[in-house]
């Protein structure tokens, strides 16, 4: 419940990162408890349904509900013609052009 009113209330982006976690964690876990024991294999098809919707609504978020807002997701550096980050051994050797990598 709490995890639907953090994904429902608005801004608080990484909060709702933190919800769809906890959902995505919850039904995975449950269908590998459900296929196990083997108790109750047909609920293991719903919860494929919400994980499937939980992964589909994460994924298809508008870009002003990411974190930093950005339009790719986690990490990409191509999104919005935004130039790709630069490897960690970029700071080690004293930079240089952004184009120079």
């Amino acid at each position: 419940m709490l995890g639907a009113f953090a994904l429902l209330i608005p801004g608080h982006p990484l909060l709702k990162e933190w919800a769809y976690a906890g959902a995505f964690f919850t039904y995975t876990g449950a269908m590998v408890s459900h296929l196990t024991t083997g108790y109750d294999l047909g609920e293991v098809g719903l919860l494929a349904v919400m994980t499937a919707l939980t992964v589909l609504s994460w994924a298809l978020r508008p870009a002003s509900r990411r974190i930093g807002g950005r339009s790719g997701g986690p990490g990409d550096g191509f999104a919005a013609g935004r130039s790709p980050r630069r490897p960690l051994a970029h700071f080690f050797t004293g930079g240089g052009s952004p184009g120079a990598m």
